[in-house]
């Protein structure tokens, strides 16, 4: 039942990955569904962002904004010339090391009108050419030419195309093949910018590629682009969600290749170009790297893009206002000075009124000049992030889909709710771990969206059907048992038969789990027969001192026992009862182990927890079949504790809830000491451990042993060692036993010499295992 949402969610991972390729010949699967797709997992990579958190730019990058402050110093937008001009000179006085221009300059300014020309006439020629001197567009043509090789103007594209989806035997008229116009257009304008080397297969092998080919371009003057030797596109696509992800490295005309604004200014900046490989197979780009680091290539789709590792929110990289910069040349302004010093500098728009924001995944209203210093700090640190199509791997997402989507179906139709929770709760948790905090943090963004939506949508799926048909014909029937097992229990009930009825109250009673240790593994080596026999003498033993001590057995689970004092007969000695029938327990399991040595070849040692509180006793589950048990906090601990016993190597763990619930008067009787205090998974608050003993320990045990916990609390880590260490040399020799709980703070203060505690530590442990 969960098949059709693997296909559904495999299906759209080929999609996207298809389009990612370039390789998505469907139109409408390209055109309606690949943006979507791309969008999904946007969103997700947007999360993954917002997660990271902000990192600093890798280089000096500054950004000279036209900002709405410039804008009502320097009059209406667009300025004259001589202002971008005078700008970028006194940007490069400033120490610049480049400038990057996001603007363009399509049409020649004419600030005097044609007419006055006219009316001067040809015998005034020499007079023209002084006036058109003053022009703004031959001011800022000599300024190019003195900065020429440390400043890259900036044009658009206005129409392209991809003339692999083209159907170009019907000369497409979006996609032309042959216009001697258009290209000589293209030529003029973008030509002398183009890197040097050419798309190296013929050109009817471009014309079958998807590779975005330039049609009309918004560039500059034949003018100024006569003086300039650098020139790069400033143009960026969002996806269909407005946001701005990828960034196009390249475009391509006639085997010529034009390079990006950003790209343009990485190889200023490092004075090398890029080669690019395309593949033989399909014509697409293969690999982009600086020719001195071959060994290092830039990772980018087939299609010439990279994917950005975006820096943080708006301003992650120093922007400079363009009117204080022009200020700066009259009255001279240190800080700017070392804002500028050494930079490379993108000279872009912010104002809100010319329209020139983009979002991007930190912040959805950034000036798009932002958008070129961020390729910019990627290409130039080769950070920008990676997917698995710069390891050769397209196949794995898919892969992860449909193995994980039929696994999970598997997990979530063979486990009940509560441990499908658990694997689902899991999983997300150790996926997103793995795919935030590990690759994404190395710049490694996996398309993991339509992977968590179909583990989802499985999880989802399974738990409502299931829940229809299955859990309330079930719910009560796996939580109750017919029978009572005790015998105050059946006494109750043959004087009360009221008492038959689900309800419980709130009493304080005390509580034990003992448990076999070690009984998984000597189980698979008896037979079934051998092995019911082993344990109907063993719990025959254990139930008979629960009930010697006036205990109420609740159940078997397993090899488990578990009981309770207090209830349903009151009894104010339910704690004294327990810890004596704790006690009883090993004692007999003393006697005993012998003959299970000589009948079953093996000796077995029991752990038990004791915990004392109120909890909620009486009859759970439906109006015909419950059973008599009790549930609450201290249930649950007292379960923790038989599980530490292990931890410890003690054989009885307790705590003070169940000392106090003692008559003091009585305490004297009972032999124990405090061991620690931990907070047992799935707690929040402390608690203190009392190691139960048979027989009373040697007051110098009792002694070294609370000094050397004082001066563990004390972090004094030596001097504890040396009291453990005297602790356990008395237990020895009382006890012919080792001291497991001193050894244990042993290597605790080894540890924390090592990596020591917070500084509000208190000497609380937590325990992350039941």
């Amino acid at each position: 039942m969960a098949l059709p949402i693997v296909i559904i969610a495999s299906s759209l991972q080929l999609i996207y990955d298809l389009g990612e390729r370039g390789t998505l010949q469907s139109t409408f699967l390209r055109e309606a569904i690949y943006p979507t797709t791309r969008s999904i997992n946007g969103a997700l990579t947007n999360f993954k962002f917002k997660l990271r958190g902000p990192k600093p730019p890798q280089h000096k990058i500054v950004i000279v904004e036209a900002d709405d402050h410039s804008i009502d110093t320097l009059g209406r937008w667009p300025w004259h010339r001589e202002v971008y001009a005078q700008l970028i000179h006194s940007i490069f006085k400033e120490g610049a090391k480049q400038v990057a221009l996001d603007v363009a300059f399509p049409e020649p300014e004419e600030r005097i009108p044609p007419e006055v020309y006219q009316l001067l006439g040809p015998n005034n020629a020499e007079l023209v050419e002084q006036i058109k001197s003053f022009e703004g567009d031959p001011t800022l043509s000599k300024v190019i030419g003195v900065y020429q090789k440390k400043l890259i103007l900036g044009y658009s594209p206005i129409a392209t195309c991809q003339p692999g989806y083209q159907d170009l035997t019907k000369d497409h008229p979006d996609c032309p093949i042959e216009n001697a116009d258009l290209n000589k257009a293209i030529s003029e304008q973008l030509d002398p910018f183009a890197l040097k080397e050419e798309y190296p297969y013929p050109e009817s092998t471009l014309w079958k590629t998807s590779l975005i080919n330039i049609l009309t371009a918004f560039s500059n003057t034949p003018l100024l682009r006569s003086t300039a030797l650098y020139s790069g596109s400033f143009y960026i696509t969002p996806d269909q969600d407005g946001y701005v992800r990828r960034y196009p490295l390249f475009f391509f005309h006639e085997k010529k290749i034009y390079p990006s604004l950003a790209l343009s200014a990485a190889q200023t900046a490092r004075d090398e170009e890029v080669q690019i490989e395309f593949s033989e197979k399909t014509g697409l780009v293969q690999k982009v790297f600086f020719k001195s680091d071959p060994d290092h290539p830039i990772p980018v789709t087939p299609l010439g893009n990279i994917d950005l590792n975006f820096r943080g929110p708006r301003e992650s990289f120093t922007y400079v206002s363009a009117v204080d910069v022009l200020k700066s040349q009259v009255e001279p302004n240190p800080e700017l000075s070392e804002k500028l010093k050494d930079s490379l500098v993108f000279f872009g728009v912010s104002a809100l009124g010319l329209y020139d924001m983009r979002a991007f995944p930190f912040d959805s209203n950034v000036p798009g000049v932002e958008g070129h210093a961020t390729a910019l700090d990627n290409l130039l640190s080769n950070d920008s992030l990676r997917s698995a199509n710069n390891f050769g791997l397209s196949w794995l997402p898919i892969f992860l889909i449909a193995l994980l989507g039929c696994l999970f179906a598997f997990l979530f139709s063979k486990y009940e709710a509560i441990p499908s929770l658990l694997i689902f709760a899991g999983f997300f948790i150790f996926f997103g771990f793995v795919d935030n905090f590990i690759l994404f943090r190395h710049n490694i963004n996996l398309p993991s969206a339509f992977l968590l939506l179909e583990i989802l949508g499985i999880f989802a799926l399974i738990l409502s059907l299931r829940y229809i048909i299955e859990e309330q014909n079930k719910k009560f029937v796996k939580e109750a048992f017919s029978k009572y097992l005790a015998p105050q229990v059946v006494d109750l009930v043959l004087k009360d038969p009221s008492k038959l009825t689900v309800g419980g109250e709130r009493k304080e009673i005390t509580i034990m789990f003992s448990d076999l240790r070690g009984f998984t593994t000597f189980s698979e080596k008896m037979d079934p027969k051998t092995l019911s026999q082993f344990l109907n003498e063993y719990l025959s033993e254990m139930t008979e001192i629960v009930f010697e001590h006036e205990g109420t057995l609740d159940k078997y689970i397993g090899d488990a026992v578990m009981a309770f004092w207090g209830a349903p007969l009151h009894q104010t000695n339910h704690a004294e009862l327990a810890w004596k029938a704790g006690v009883a327990m090993q004692k007999k399991l003393k006697e005993i182990n012998p003959i299970f040595k000589q009948k079953y070849g093996m000796e077995v040692s029991v752990g038990v927890g004791i915990n004392s509180g109120v909890v909620s006793v009486g009859n759970m589950g439906s109006k015909r079949i419950f059973e008599y048990t009790v549930i609450g906090d201290h249930v649950n601990l007292a379960s923790r504790l038989e599980s530490l016993t292990r931890l410890y190597g003690c054989d009885i763990l307790s705590t003070t809830q169940t000392v106090e619930a003692v008559p003091e008067e009585l305490r004297s009787s009972l032999y124990y000491r405090k061991i620690d205090s931990v907070i047992v998974k799935g707690k929040t608050q402390a608690v203190d451990l009392i190691q139960i003993c048979e027989d009373p320990l040697a007051p110098e045990t009792i002694q070294c042993f609370e000094k050397a916990q004082q001066l563990f609390r004390a972090r004094q880590w030596d001097e504890a060692i040396e009291f453990y260490t005297q602790a356990a040399s008395h237990y020895k020799a009382s006890t012919q036993k080792e001291d497991t709980v001193a050894e244990i703070f042993i290597k605790r203060c080894e540890q924390f010499k090592i990596e020591p505690p917070e500084a509000d530590w208190d000497g609380t442990i937590e325990m992350r295992r039941k």
